[in-house]
């Protein structure tokens, strides 16, 4: 299920024309979703479970990320005004977020 829902996304974005590091949340780190990643020009960048037999290697410094892109969304979420929409107009929107 995990899987099928990232493939979408990704292929959403498209092939990329040379390898582009993708932070993912540990909840994707099984093989496929991995392999679908690396299938379509992505350079997976999770940690392996620790009770994997054959871990990978991963960017710990990029990794790190996730954490300050996981706080912006909480900050963000925190005003209802963004995700709700009561603005009518792109401009308004776009102004509201920046």
């Amino acid at each position: 299920m995990m899987h099928r829902r990232a493939k979408i996304l990704m292929e959403t974005v498209g092939r990329r024309k040379e390898i582009t590091p993708l932070l993912m949340d540990r909840a994707y780190e099984d093989d496929l979703t991995r392999y679908i990643a690396q299938t379509l020009g992505f350079d997976p960048i999770v940690p392996p479970k620790s009770n994997r037999k054959n871990p990978w290697e991963y960017d710990k410094k990029l990794y790190k990320l996730c954490n300050e892109i996981e706080r912006l969304f909480r900050k963000l979420q925190g005003f209802r005004r963004i995700f709700v929409r009561y603005e009518k107009l792109d401009k308004m929107y776009v102004g509201i977020i920046q």
